[in-house]
């Protein structure tokens, strides 16, 4: 907080000309203001700035009073409002000063209109009593008393269907409209859904408070720290547009502290600087008021992690010592315009091909709101499960069915049982289940995805950021779940082969093959290229390597330029291949692990992870398949166990899947066929990692391969169905 305070200080003198927190003719808001720790903060610092002007005594008090009178703050809750006051009394107190007047802290929904700006009377004029005057200063400080500086820490929460209104309000809901239209004039309307969030709408009334609102002096500052999906999320490429069109200067300090999502080689975690599982940054901004038309703010980036700050401890040291001197925080200049993002492209400098660029279609997978229903793991669990919904009163078939906007139980009772829509489909990495797949059924069965899949095919899937530890693509050989990838947030499906087009035709980029013919002297093999695809893209360094990178971009791919590495590539790839799309079992030095005991239940029974696994003291260990240890599977890699696709845990999240179910032959036989194929799959991708090292070393650019360079948030939108 005192980072945010130091940084809106010093811009109000260096944007704005003005003597800061001392200017008598600065006036701030908070405009979520909790317990007050902003306002509180805001005082403490302009203490230490007056000592240091005036040396301690009069002066200091007059200017601690001075500025209590002009530190605005909002609260919508009563408890935190009342804590807020109290705070603020006794920070003020601590300078032997006493107010003459109540403190402006108000007890208001930020978010609503005023009663001037909604063209409405007061509700609660008929009261006459000291509520009716509450909201009638609020109201002012809203529309009408000048406001140079708003900072704070708005509220984070992600709107659900049917919260919009009540929770930000029509008024809101209209006035930021124009930071949806530039997203979806620019296609990329179905990117919307994670809009509707309280922290867009605070950054939109902070903007309009400042720039538009009656009495708005149109130049201020903004300090917010704020959940940090913003800079570079595609739903908010309009609020990034406004940043840059509204202020002079931009300077961005990311905290990160995401829950999710790859980290640098050497960083065993990314903490958050609040006990929350959202990334954070601070971003502050200023605008003089003398900002020529048509030109856009300048703006720098920091990086908490090129600081070496991980643990929540380095973050905070790294902002007190900010606060102090500004110096501390290197900044670099961020190129970009309009609805760029605010935070640098990754794979920045290497100028390799992406893998959307080089296969040219792609999906999201099949999604279903009833997995339970849709999805089983046996063929006969899914006959007996579809015949008996059929019979079932329509009541209780609507019970089992659990009905969604897009899926009806009416429609599905209408359509009769049909042993053919019973096909295998990838749920999750190794983790193959039957999917009655019915668009009765099914909430979105893709269909141009189905049809450009044929009878059979192969892909990768890969989502487009946030790409943790692990593997950054997966390969399928079945038609994949729209969570396929890591059991969560969805991703994107590239189908090899273009089923539609005949029997050679696959989705590779027509360039990317001619080019690696151009560089090899003979052209690859489709599946050859797919292959090597998959092995650089598995190495086991490669998101370590470039964990920054994707964040926000799809996984970049330094080809080699000797064919002889491609092929290495290509041939590694294959074996991975055929691990992950059940094309062949494990190679029989990776079948180690077996079963030993005698179950005292007859039902799969694994406990929460951490009592799950038993180490044996030498890289290896047993997983308890029931609670009291009665039955184990045995000599299981460590690495095995703790491999994971971006978070999700694959050997336990696949053996929790099956709780329940009875021991039988082919349970136990699957799940050691899944531990041998992590147990290979891990060696084949510390393979890979050498071949990825010399590829970095010589890699084939786009321009080697005849590939153009996309334009950084121009690339030409793929819809979720989009024409195969």
């Amino acid at each position: 907080m005192r980072f945010i305070v130091a940084a809106t200080d010093r811009a109000l003198r260096a944007g704005l000309g003005t003597d800061g927190l001392l200017d008598p003719e600065v006036r701030l808001l908070d405009p979520a203001c909790g317990t007050g720790t902003f306002p509180v903060t805001a005082i403490a610092v302009a203490a230490e700035r007056a000592a240091g002007r005036y040396g301690d005594g009069t002066m200091v008090a007059a200017e601690v009073l001075n500025l209590a009178q002009r530190m605005h703050a909002f609260e919508l809750l009563v408890g935190p409002y009342t804590i807020a006051h109290y705070r603020m009394l006794r920070e003020i107190a601590a300078h032997h000063v006493v107010p003459t007047e109540r403190l402006p802290i108000y007890l208001t929904d930020t978010l609503s209109a005023s009663s001037e700006i909604a063209l409405v009377p007061n509700p609660l004029n008929f009261l006459g009593t000291p509520m009716v005057q509450e909201r009638r200063d609020a109201d002012a400080v809203k529309s009408g008393r000048p406001i140079l500086t708003i900072l704070g820490n708005p509220p984070y929460r992600r709107l659900k269907r049917g919260e919009v209104e009540t929770l930000v309000g029509r008024w809101m809901n209209a006035l930021w409209e124009d930071l949806k239209q530039p997203v979806r004039e620019a296609g990329f309307g179905r990117s919307l859904n994670p809009f509707p969030d309280l922290y867009v709408a605070f950054w939109r009334w902070a903007l309009w408070r400042l720039f538009e609102a009656p009495g708005a002096e149109r130049r201020g500052v903004v300090s917010y720290i704020t959940n940090r999906g913003f800079l570079a999320g595609r739903a908010f490429g309009g609020l990034r547009q406004m940043l840059r069109q509204r202020f002079d200067a931009i300077e961005i300090v990311d905290l990160r502290g995401d829950n999710r999502g790859a980290l640098p080689a050497g960083a065993e975690t990314d903490e958050n600087v609040f006990d929350i599982e959202t990334g954070v940054c601070v971003l502050t901004a200023w605008a003089g008021g003398g900002k020529a038309e048509g030109a856009e703010a300048e703006v720098r980036y920091a990086d908490a992690w090129d600081h070496g700050a991980f643990r929540r401890s380095e973050k905070l040291d790294l902002l007190r010592q900010a606060a102090a001197d500004p110096a501390r925080v290197r900044f670099a200049a961020l190129p970009g315009t309009g609805m760029d993002r605010l935070k640098p492209a990754g794979f920045a400098g290497r100028n390799w091909p992406a893998l959307d660029e080089v296969l040219t279609f792609r999906s999201n997978g099949i999604v279903t709101y009833r997995d339970d229903f849709a999805y089983a793991l046996t063929r006969e669990a899914m006959t007996e499960r579809i015949t008996s919904f059929l019979r079932l009163p329509p009541d209780r078939a609507a019970e089992a069915f659990k009905e969604t906007t897009l899926s009806k139980v009416g429609p599905a009772l209408l359509v009769p049982f049909d042993s053919e829509l019973i096909q295998t489909a990838a749920y999750r990495p190794l983790d193959r289940r039957w999917i009655y797949n019915s668009d009765a059924y099914v909430d979105r069965t893709r269909p141009i995805l189905q049809a450009a899949w044929g009878a059979a095919n192969l892909c990768l899937f890969a989502p487009e950021d946030g790409t943790g530890r692990g593997p950054a693509v997966w390969c399928h050989a079945d038609k994949p779940d729209q969570h396929a990838f890591r059991g969560s947030y969805g991703g994107w499906v590239f189908p090899l082969r273009r089923h539609a087009g005949g029997a050679d035709a696959s989705f590779l980029h027509p360039a990317l093959l001619a080019g690696l013919g151009a560089a090899y002297g003979t052209p690859p093999g489709q599946l050859d290229v797919f292959d090597a695809i998959l092995a650089l893209l598995s190495a086991t360094s490669y998101t370590t390597r470039f964990a920054a990178d994707l964040e926000d971009d799809f996984a970049h791919i330094p080809l080699p330029a000797s064919p002889d590495l491609f092929a290495q590539a290509a041939g590694l790839g294959a074996e991975i291949r055929a691990l992950q799309g059940f094309v062949r079992p494990p190679r029989a030095e990776f079948r180690a692990a077996g079963i030993r005991g005698t179950a005292t239940g007859v039902t799969l029974d694994v406990p929460p992870p951490a009592r799950a696994f038993r180490a044996d003291g030498r890289g290896a260990g047993a997983v308890l398949l029931q609670a009291d240890g009665s039955l184990l599977l045995t000599d299981v890699p460590e690495p095995v166990w703790k491999f994971e696709v971006s978070g999700y845990r694959v050997l336990y999240r696949w053996l929790v899947a099956r709780s329940g179910e009875a021991l039988d032959q082919a349970l136990l036989r699957a799940m050691l066929d899944v531990v041998g194929r992590l147990t290979e799959l891990v060696q084949l991708y510390a393979e890979a990692d050498s071949i990825l090292l010399q590829a970095i070393d010589s890699p084939l650019t786009r321009a080697d391969l005849g590939l153009p360079r996309p334009q950084p948030g121009r690339r030409q939108p793929i819809d979720q169905d989009a024409a195969a």
